[in-house]
């Protein structure tokens, strides 16, 4: 693979709102996010619904649009783009690696970090799979922040690592996307490890999806993954203490099964439950750091 051309895939919003001193600037951060991208060498592509696409084009001429077969609509009424889709772009690039970003958080530019990531992703190289927690700052220029433990917005990964993983519907812009993820490529007895001493910047904002698409998530990953946790439990309960606490979260949070059908966003349980799916949440992110190795940046990245 070509050096400098590490295709990352995000999906960039005709319609992000971020204030700053009482001023709207949601779409000159999201340009700024998009220009550190491609300063580091990205090969940048905002995967989009048709419907977004003249309005992308508009405000980001300088970007690489690839126009999504599908959408969410059906199941959130937004047309938000499924990770599968991404995927499905990146494979399209012809590249044997890739990444899914955020598209408002952005690394400081630097011209080398994407040889290297081919490093570690590429044959002999230490990891399936790279990805970043993201430090929470007040204003765009600030450099220091608050670190997210309980999310991830950047992964970097050998695409061949994702050929047996099933990702629909979890979809950028929906709650646990981002863990089930990494999740699953771990119960694919895939090599994940952090990125630590890298700092991915965000311009820290209210969360925009409401209360039924995170219960409806919650409750798709549970379902989809609770057998493989429990079988991993089975073998390595004893020494992982994380797995021992999800699965105890897991008992409390049972109820009885829905259909996950078309637009069952609206009845996906409410609030019921809630301090206990809060809990099983964490347990989750603490599984994933659990599971991980950790790579430290050179120093010539760290910011």
């Amino acid at each position: 693979m070509d050096r400098g051309a590490f295709p990352i895939v995000m999906s960039l919003s005709p319609v992000i709102s971020r204030q700053l001193s009482g001023r709207e600037v949601g779409h000159v951060y999201q340009a700024r996010c998009l220009a550190a991208w491609q300063a580091c060498g990205f090969r940048v592509i905002s995967v989009n619904a048709p419907a977004e696409v003249p309005r992308i084009r508009a405000f980001y001429p300088d970007v690489e649009i690839a126009v999504a077969e599908r959408d969410m609509s059906a199941l959130c009424g937004k047309p938000l783009v499924p990770l599968a889709e991404m995927v499905a772009v990146l494979r399209g690039t012809g590249n044997s690696v890739g990444g899914i970003v955020n598209s408002d958080v952005f690394l400081q530019p630097n011209d080398s970090i994407t040889g290297w990531l081919e490093d570690h992703l590429g044959p002999g190289g230490s990891a399936d799979c790279l990805f970043l927690n993201r430090l929470d700052i007040h204003h765009p220029a600030a450099a220091s922040g608050t670190v997210y433990n309980y999310g991830f917005d950047a992964f970097f990964f050998r695409l061949a690592a994702l050929s047996e993983i099933n990702l629909d519907p979890f979809t950028i812009g929906l709650p646990w996307w981002d863990y089930y993820l990494p999740m699953s490529l771990v119960l694919e007895r895939k090599r994940l490890a952090k990125i630590e001493r890298l700092p991915l910047r965000h311009f820290a904002h209210s969360q925009n999806w409401d209360g039924n698409s995170w219960d409806y998530m919650f409750e798709t990953f549970r379902d989809r993954l609770h057998d493989r946790f429990a079988l991993l439990e089975r073998k390595r309960g004893g020494d992982i203490p994380e797995l021992r606490a999800l699965m105890a979260q897991d008992q409390m949070t049972r109820r009885p099964s829905r259909p996950a059908t078309g637009h069952d966003l609206q009845n996906a349980g409410g609030g019921r439950g809630r301090r206990h799916r809060e809990a099983y949440s964490i347990s989750i992110a603490d599984l994933i750091f659990e599971l991980s190795d950790a790579v430290s940046a050179p120093a010539e990245y760290r910011q």
